[in-house]
């Protein structure tokens, strides 16, 4: 098959690395992107802007589903030549759920499916340090626990209870490793691309160069003020902080409250006194320490495969254990 009409990037996740705000703002603010894929909506049969997509998807996702390969790509090729006559300059589908590993090696079945389905495509992966990300869910699931009313989990428990998921271990999960050498399998390096949560908050600029690359666009829109991730441990929260920041989220929902981000994002920060430090991390403490050391050989070797330094971007790997935390046991 011949290359398509436009450039394709698949942008597979991982969760909270600003998927949100891609989705809603890739949508919204961009008319020169074909956006094809997943858009946040409460409901959820109108998530996916394109229904026969949908199912495309779900065949990726689990393969339960039979689909006609042949058929399917001359329907993309479809939209894409649609969307080049519409003076489109590229085309993005955009789902998180392909990164979360529903059993373990589900990503070399995903990653096969995803080529056999989108072979001309690129890869957008967005990622972020796996300690970082790990207390960002568990704020999620306190939030989540207050909205149904359900007890609050205390971070030892949902931590070992998996993390949010009954079916695969939490080193499993966050391995970028495996994932990135799936997809490496199935595409060319130079079709993968890479972008860092860290970036989009401490280099916005870098940030968006990286992504325009990656999407193959000479101009993007992209509103930050309206996005606030704070990923706070929730921790040493009061039942009553907790209860406002889960009630407060869903100000964003509401046309005059959005006028006012700054004074929300005042708000956030007033009730969120803890967010994630990672010097937090360089005490002598045991549960941190096998934390750390769940990620620290893989990524080691992700940024082996993928030819990034991640010591300038604060992720756990042996050169970052052996220099900054002196407690760690490398036994």
């Amino acid at each position: 098959m011949n290359s398509y009409p436009i450039p394709l990037t698949l942008h597979i996740g991982y969760p909270r690395t600003a998927t949100t705000l891609l989705q809603k703002q890739l949508y919204k603010s961009n008319k020169n992107i074909l956006y094809l894929g997943r858009k946040r909506s409460n409901t959820p049969s109108e998530r996916w802007l394109n229904k026969k997509l949908y199912i495309y998807w779900e065949w990726i996702r689990s393969g339960k589903i039979e689909i006609d390969i042949e058929d399917a790509r001359k329907q993309i090729n479809t939209m894409l030549a649609i969307g080049a006559e519409n003076n489109k300059e590229a085309a993005v589908i955009s789902d998180e759920t392909i990164s979360k590993p529903h059993r373990i090696g589900h990503s070399v079945k995903i990653s096969q499916r995803l080529n056999k389905l989108f072979p001309n495509a690129k890869i957008l992966l967005t990622i972020r340090n796996q300690i970082d990300l790990i207390f960002s869910l568990y704020g999620l699931a306190l939030r989540r626990s207050i909205a149904n009313r359900s007890s609050l989990p205390t971070f030892d428990s949902w931590f070992m209870e998996g993390a949010g998921s009954n079916y695969v271990p939490i080193q499993e999960r966050f391995n970028y490793a495996n994932l990135y050498s799936d997809l490496l399998n199935n595409y060319n390096g130079d079709k993968i691309s890479v972008l860092f949560y860290e970036d989009f908050i401490n280099n916005n600029n870098k940030y968006m160069a990286d992504l325009k690359e990656a999407i193959g666009v000479r101009k993007l829109i992209l509103n930050t003020s309206s996005i606030i991730n704070a990923s706070p441990t929730m921790a040493e929260d009061s039942p009553l902080g907790r209860y406002m920041i889960a009630k407060s989220e869903r100000l964003y929902d509401v046309r005059f409250i959005r006028r006012y981000p700054k004074l929300l994002d005042l708000y956030y920060k007033k009730i969120l006194r803890r967010r994630v430090n990672w010097d937090d991390y360089k005490i002598n403490d045991d549960r941190k320490r096998i934390i750390m050391s769940l990620f620290y050989k893989s990524n080691d070797y992700f940024a082996e495969l993928a030819d990034i330094n991640l010591n300038n971007y604060g992720y756990p790997t042996s050169t970052k254990m052996q220099l900054d935390y002196t407690f760690f046991d490398q036994k």
